[in-house]
């Protein structure tokens, strides 16, 4: 049997903020700021509010396009808290019918690029990406933007992903690895939006309407609450053109921000067990940390590394290789940009290896 033992002894965003004075500059330029983050790094922001980020790696002839929705992971979905709508519109978004492509119009055009392209969903934004050769990019850029403003929500298309949102929750249900994060989530948030699952509950869900959907969207999916991302073989002042030329229909909307809120310190430890059926045990020990502009930041990234990251890392050296206590060990250091985070430990081991793995740890 399968043992979860969760430990929570005391609590993956990031981001970094630039304030940029405006620049005047003239009607024709969409840009009311842009800034040289260092020799091949730009920060601009159009005049929508569309937050745009470019670097030039000219290393390999290749580049990869990134649009980063903001307030639209699980936490932030309001009175459908649980319903998993930032979920649901990633599978719905990505790749979908538009006003301006169908959806095989959209795939015929990623398989001409090669089809990399995907999209992910977390408890503070939802992410889409196509990676693409760097004589594409502006084909690229085209397909993210049409899909971060211009989703027609077909219906067959509509009733497709729901249901395959439907079988993955279903599925996830029984992944060992999914459960743990779940139990973990609610030991360490007890009254914050972060207790529950990104992905939501079934139950919630079928009982959401497709217009609360829809409404999501076209709250969420504006310029002001975006962050669109180029990195490559690419010309910096084309990249912007070409981005300027896709958002310059789409005007700035009311701010989406949805105010957290704190959750209460811990006082004492938690604790939380589940039974599954397998033939290993899997342990996670977790601490409260801080929060994103923290000093201890990045040390506690460091020490994430310096933990269990390669075989020579000291917890695989100890629990694996030394002690042979454990078939694997990963630590990691978690801050989100709503409030603070958290530093945990998990391992994969038999049963009757927990209290020596635990006190290792």
């Amino acid at each position: 049997m399968i043992r979860f033992v969760l430990f929570l002894c005391g609590l993956l965003v990031f981001g970094v903020t630039n304030v940029v004075s405006a620049q005047s500059r003239p009607d024709a330029n969409p840009y009311v700021s842009r800034q040289s983050l260092s020799d091949t790094i730009t920060l601009a922001t159009h005049d929508n509010g569309l937050t745009i980020i470019v670097q030039e790696n000219h290393s390999a002839p290749v580049a990869t396009v990134r649009c980063y929705v903001k307030n639209t992971g699980s936490v932030y979905e309001g009175k459908y808290l649980g319903a998993g709508l930032s979920h649901v519109l990633e599978h719905v978004v990505s790749g979908g019918t538009t006003s301006n492509r169908t959806e095989t119009e959209s795939e015929e055009l990623l398989d001409t690029l090669g089809g990399v392209s995907n999209a992910f969903t977390s408890l503070g934004l939802t992410a889409y990406f196509v990676d693409c050769p760097a004589s594409r990019v502006s084909t690229a850029i085209d397909l993210v933007a049409d899909w971060m403003q211009h989703c027609s929500f077909n219906p067959d298309e509509f009733t497709r992903e729901l249901a395959v949102v439907q079988r993955e929750m279903a599925d996830r249900s029984n992944d060992r690895r999914t459960v743990e994060f779940h139990m973990l989530q609610k030991l360490l948030f007890r009254s914050h939006p972060a207790r529950h699952p990104i992905i939501g509950y079934s139950q919630v869900l079928q009982d959401t309407q497709n217009e609360a959907i829809i409404d999501f969207y076209r709250n969420r999916y504006v310029p002001n609450n975006m962050v669109f991302v180029v990195v490559g073989d690419v010309n910096t002042a084309s990249v912007l053109d070409s981005v300027a030329t896709q958002f310059k229909e789409t005007r700035r909307q009311t701010e989406s921000l949805v105010v957290m809120p704190s959750e209460p310190e811990q006082v004492s430890p938690r604790s939380a067990r589940r039974t599954m059926e397998g033939q290993v045990s899997n342990l996670a020990i977790a601490w409260p940390t801080v929060e994103l502009s923290h000093p201890d930041l990045y040390p506690l990234d460091v020490a994430a590394y310096v933990l269990t990251q390669g075989e020579s890392s000291r917890l695989v050296q100890l629990l694996r290789y030394e002690k042979q206590l454990v078939y694997s060990v990963q630590s990691s250091s978690y801050t989100p940009e709503f409030g603070p985070g958290w530093f945990s430990v998990q391992a994969v081991l038999a049963q009757s290896n927990k209290d020596q793995v635990r006190k290792a740890i």
